[in-house]
């Protein structure tokens, strides 16, 4: 039974065989269509797709170079800065010292000269004193020779000669200046 019908459908097997392929004119047809097919998309749609990728590729890459250039460049300028604050830092601390010192110097030349004009006053002070003191003395002495003139004339009246009369006005001079002088001591104790 299996014979029978293996070679009943090898008949039919040929046939159905031979129209499985279609003819060669068919074949070689459809080859040169698709070739030329292939051939007309690779000019009209390969070509210009693979442009456009090409382009968009070198897009990105030079968006990419940019941004690191960018980023270097701002590196760059973020290290200038950087170092310009460092240096202004030093800069501002130098200006700082120097006036600091300019300021002290000032201030200790301002005292020396106030402490040496008060030097120079309390000299003129003391000078003047000493001055007034001296012309306060003389004329004191004056005043003493003046009234033990007189009150030695009047007690002696004429009984002691110019000689004797000038001994006790010395005499008292002296005396006279011996205690202006142990007060002057005891006001500067």
């Amino acid at each position: 039974m299996l014979t029978f019908v293996i070679n009943g459908i090898s008949g039919d097997a040929d046939d159905k065989i031979a129209g499985l392929f279609p003819a060669w004119e068919t074949i070689v047809t459809t080859i040169l269509a698709t070739g030329i097919l292939l051939i007309v998309l690779t000019h009209l749609v390969w070509k210009p797709v693979k442009d456009k990728v090409a382009e968009r590729q070198q897009y990105i890459q030079d968006n990419i170079n940019n941004s690191l250039k960018n980023q270097e460049e701002a590196l760059k300028l973020n290290k200038d800065a950087n170092e310009n604050l460092i240096k202004s830092k030093a800069q501002a601390s130098d200006i700082v010292s120097v006036a600091y010192l300019k300021a002290q110097e000032n201030g200790e030349r301002i005292v020396n000269d106030a402490n040496h004009k008060a030097t120079r006053i309390m000299q003129d002070n003391e000078h003047e004193i000493k001055r007034i003191r001296a012309e306060m003395q003389k004329d004191i002495e004056n005043e003493i020779v003046d009234v033990a003139l007189s009150a030695a004339s009047e007690i002696i009246e004429k009984n002691i000669d110019t000689k004797d009369n000038h001994r006790l006005i010395s005499r008292f001079i002296d005396n006279a200046k011996n205690d202006i002088q142990i007060d002057k001591i005891e006001e500067t104790n």
